[in-house]
Parts: structure tokens; sequence; C-alpha cells
């Protein structure tokens, strides 16, 4: 029985289906005596597994029975629609085209290329992987050149300069291809100055160190807009005083007449926190400086001055008092409040406030102390010490408010207070001891000292 020309075509077998994807490679002639299997990616993932010393980048196709094996990367959720998924090894493979990426023209023609299309418009872009790539293999002329021509003035160009490249760096700077407007953007402090100033939220998410530090390549910028090169850009200027005194570096120089930095208030208690006194009175004592706005001036004064009163940080009262000639009768009235408020002993507090305050306002501080009976809970977070006393020996309050009120007392640095609430009963350990870790994350001396009176021992913050 003979078969029609139908059942013949149907019985021929089909070519195996070809494919195309993208291989990074060390030279633009694919070497297939050392690898067996080929890693090929999409224009959206390739560059995430470049490595140093891979300086060419080919198209390629290869017939689809010829996949070993496929990697998934758990990004495909059905929104995406590359062909497959992160990379695939690939037993047999041919090169449609190559560019070499430490080569200027072949760069141009890479980025005027299909695949660099693709790889922009990417659900998960990796241009920035891309530019590090470029920029690593490419010696400096060549670099340079890039960012001439195609790399532009941009945040992410400046960031792909591998750390140790600094002639590179200079020279971009120097030149003026990176200019220093986005230095500025990428010198911005992005910071949470009242996180790491406080630890109101510690008792939900566990209490924990904030880490600070400048930017990777601070030294370096740091050191080249320095002595006669400073910074004409007004934002660089103000942001590398920032990091300069977070730094504990000289942070003054270059600054203007004109220039004005507006700190704040948290950030002071930051330093106060580590210990930076002479960056304290540095900022206190500037010309260039801005505590506070006229809206604001009173609220961040008082402010201030508890916390400097709670990190027994006299010179810095003083400071501050000579920076705003004198208090006013407002701004003694906290003083004199948080200077009881945060010593265990009023005889002390007392030689304190006729330092830095009048008679006057320290009698009428604590008349209105023994008069003001309000709610408990905000004597205790305002330091109202007198008031919290007597409201204490005139009611009876359940252990649980007066532990709940112990942290809030603890967190500010009032051992007084803290003091007073345990006599009446509140307990120490309350929510995992977190009485003991404020004292010690904060450092308040006179609160830790007592805490060890009390014979607890567990004084490491965890």
């Amino acid at each position: 029985m003979s078969l029609d020309n139908e059942q013949l075509q149907d019985s021929e077998v089909q070519p195996p289906q070809r494919r195309q994807g993208y291989f990074l490679s060390t030279s633009s002639e694919i070497d297939y005596s050392t690898e067996s299997n080929f890693l090929v990616a999409s224009a959206n993932f390739i560059f995430n597994h470049w490595k140093l010393g891979l300086t060419c980048l080919h198209h390629v196709n290869f017939d689809e029975s010829d996949i070993q094996d496929i990697k998934e990367d758990g990004h495909h959720d059905g929104a995406s629609d590359f062909s497959f998924d992160e990379y695939i090894l690939v037993g047999k493979l041919s090169s449609l085209k190559s560019w070499q990426l430490n080569a200027i023209d072949s760069l141009v023609e890479l980025f005027g290329s299909e695949f660099y299309q693709q790889l922009k418009g990417g659900l998960f872009s990796t241009e920035s992987k891309l530019y590090q790539a470029v920029i690593s293999s490419s010696n400096d002329s060549t670099a340079t050149d890039f960012v001439r021509t195609i790399g532009k003035d941009s945040c992410q160009t400046w960031q792909s300069v591998p750390i140790d490249r600094v002639e590179l760096k200079s020279k971009l700077l120097n030149l003026k291809l990176i200019s220093e407007q986005t230095i500025a953007r990428i010198y911005r402090p992005n910071v949470n100055w009242k996180e790491l100033s406080t630890e109101k939220a510690s008792r939900i998410k566990f209490i924990r160190e904030f880490s600070m530090s400048p930017p990777i390549d601070f030294e370096f910028v740091s050191s080249h807009f320095h002595f006669d090169n400073f910074p004409n850009e007004k934002k660089l200027r103000l942001r590398l005083a920032i990091w300069r005194l977070l730094d504990n570096q000289e942070w003054q120089q270059g600054l203007r007449t004109e220039d004005r930095l507006e700190f704040p208030k948290e950030m002071l208690i930051y330093l106060l926190r580590f210990e930076s006194l002479n960056s304290i009175l540095a900022v206190i004592n500037s010309d260039n400086t801005d505590l506070y706005t006229t809206s604001n001036k009173n609220n961040t004064l008082m402010f201030l001055l508890d916390r400097l009163v709670a990190h027994k940080s006299d010179e810095g009262i003083d400071a501050l008092k000579q920076r705003e000639s004198s208090f006013t009768a407002k701004l003694q009235m906290r003083l004199v409040s948080s200077l009881y408020a945060c010593s265990l002993n009023n005889d002390v507090a007392s030689e304190l406030a006729v330092k830095f305050c009048s008679d006057k306002a320290i009698d009428k501080t604590l008349k209105w102390q023994q008069e003001n009976q309000r709610n408990l809970e905000q004597l205790v977070v305002n330091g109202f010490s007198f008031s919290v006393e007597k409201f204490l020996s005139e009611n009876s309050v359940e252990v649980d408010i007066l532990s709940k009120l112990a942290l809030k007392a603890a967190e500010k640095g009032y051992s007084r207070i803290l003091m007073l609430l345990a006599e009446h009963g509140a307990d120490l350990s309350y929510w995992s001891n977190f009485v003991v870790k404020y004292a010690n994350k904060f450092d308040y001396t006179a609160m830790k000292e007592w805490l060890i009176e009390q014979e607890i021992e567990d004084l490491h913050f965890e």
C-alpha cells in the first residue's frame, strides 16, 4: 500500500525550533572547547550574570533541543513576557552578532541596538549593571569616552565607577562629565533622624541599633572637594558638611557666609547618643547653622535643652544659652524641670538650676509643678518630677500602668521619675527589660548607676 503526497508530508520530521538570547564571553570568538554548557539569558537578565573579564556580549541562537537546564528566579508572576526564565544552559549555540564592552565604537552600536531597547523596557531592567560592566571592563580613556558620548551626567554613571578607580573618578569630575549637582543628588542624606534618636516603635518591632555611615566613596569625594577646590554647588557644600560632621571630620571648611545648614533637632540627639560633644558644640556655635525656624523656635529649643540635660551636656547648655543670648522664662522652666527629672539627687539638680536659671524661674517652676495635677502619663512624658511625686503620694495607680510609664521615663532619661515609679511598684523588667535597654542604648549614666544599685545585673544592650 502506497502513501499519498499529503501523508508523506505529514510524516516528515519537523526541524527543531530555533530560539534566541544573549551570552557573555571573554572574547568575540566563542570558545567551544572550554565550555559544555553556555549560560544564555534575555536582555533583561543577562547582565545579572556579568563578571569581571567577560568583555563581549553575543546575540545568539540555538535549537530548543539543545537546552540542558532552565534556572528560575522567582520573578515570574504572569505579568512578564520574556520567552524563558532568568537563564538557561545551552549545549550548542551560534553567534549572530557580538559587541565589545571595552571598545567605544562597539558600545555606540550596542546602545543603539534592539538589545538596549529590550533591556531598558523590561519589567526588571538591569541598565545599571550594564553600565557597571562597561566601565569596569574599559580603561580610563574608553570609560571617559563612554561617559562623554553615552553615559552622560547621571547618578547611575557615577555609581557604576568602581570604588578603586580613583583616577577615573577624578578625571570625570575635572572634565565636568559628572557635575557637582549629580554628586549632590547622590549625597543627599536619606536619613530618618527621628528613628535614629528615639525608640518609640521598638516595643513593637524590637529594639535595634541603627547604623549611619557616609556613602561608600565619601573619602574620595571629600578629599577631591578640599582646600582650594571647594564645590561651587551650594547643595554639595552643605551635604558634604553634614557627612563630614557625622564622620567626625572638620566640616565647616568650604562653607560660605550665605550657606545655611538646617539641622533637624533629632540629628543633634543622634550626635549626643554617640558622645560627639565637639561636633554638637561646633553646630551650636557656628554662624552657618539653623537649629529652628521662626515658627518652631520655642519648641525646638525646649526639646534640645531637655535632651542636653538627659545626656549631661552642661557645655552644650552653656553654648545654647550663649547662642540665644539668654533663655526666656518658658525655656528656663523647661530647663529646671529637666534638671530635676534627670537627676536622682535634688541637691545636685538645684546646683545646676542655679547655674543656668534665675531664682525666680526656679521658684516658679517648682510652685507650678506642685499645683499642676494633670494626667499622670502627661506628667511623666513632660518630665514634671515634682508633679509625679505628688500625684503618686495622693493616688493609687495600678502596677501595670506604673510599669508602662516606667518605659516612657526610661526612654527619655528621666531617672528621678523612673525611681519614683519603681518606689510605687513599677516592674523594671516589664516588657523584656526595656528599661535596662533604654538606659544602655542612650547611655543615660545616672539611670544606669541607679539600676545597678537595684541589683539589676543584665545591663548589656541586646
